[in-house]
């Protein structure tokens, strides 16, 4: 039993070797559960002449498996949801609503609604996670992650000044995270606190 192993060390008596290659022209297959490996006279021949005992072991290691055609779509799916991602400019905005709380919206301009709607032709999740902060440049913290590109802000300090942006991030069918934007990409919007 062999498990998870990817590696399985075999050992053969140098006699056993020794009468294949005398007195047969047959080949050596060793099977394991992850693959077979095969081993032609010229090969049990030097392998016998390089031992140094009456036994000999052989190594027999998994085969790397070959990515399918269908995982090597799916890369390349990746690679473009990340191209998409990379190139993307930002801009969030914010407003006061009628309950003096403070929205924050992706400003959504024609080349940003084509390279979401990209995204989802490609078979991707497009969710929006809004940022929060004090300072202009630092010190951003998530605070929420929707599927819809606006945030209400409900809490704050009064004549605090709040600095917002906004996050795109990619999900593939398992919701598996598989690219999102800096946040140097996004352009802040800012809003004092007021109640």
């Amino acid at each position: 039993s062999v498990g998870d192993a990817t590696k399985a060390d075999v050992t053969l008596d140098k006699s056993f070797i020794d009468s294949i290659v005398k007195d047969t022209n047959a080949k050596l297959t060793i099977k394991t559960p992850f693959g077979d490996k095969t081993y032609t006279q010229d090969e049990l021949k030097a392998m016998s002449e390089a031992a140094t005992g009456s036994t000999i072991t052989v190594a027999i290691e998994k085969a790397a498996e070959q990515p399918t055609d269908e995982d090597a779509a799916k890369a390349e799916k990746i690679a473009k949801a990340k191209s998409i991602v990379k190139n993307m400019k930002l801009v969030a905005r914010s407003s006061k609503t009628a309950k003096k709380n403070i929205k924050a919206v992706l400003k959504s301009d024609a080349k940003v609604k084509a390279s979401i709607k990209e995204l989802k032709d490609l078979g991707f999740t497009v969710k929006y996670r809004f940022y929060r902060s004090t300072k202009k440049a630092a010190s951003y913290k998530a605070a929420v992650t929707k599927k819809t590109a606006a945030y209400t802000n409900t809490s704050g300090k009064k004549g605090t000044k709040y600095f917002y942006k906004v996050q795109v991030r990619v999900y593939d069918e398992n919701g598996k995270l598989v690219a999102k934007t800096a946040l140097k990409q996004c352009k802040y919007a800012s809003r004092t606190w007021g109640k």
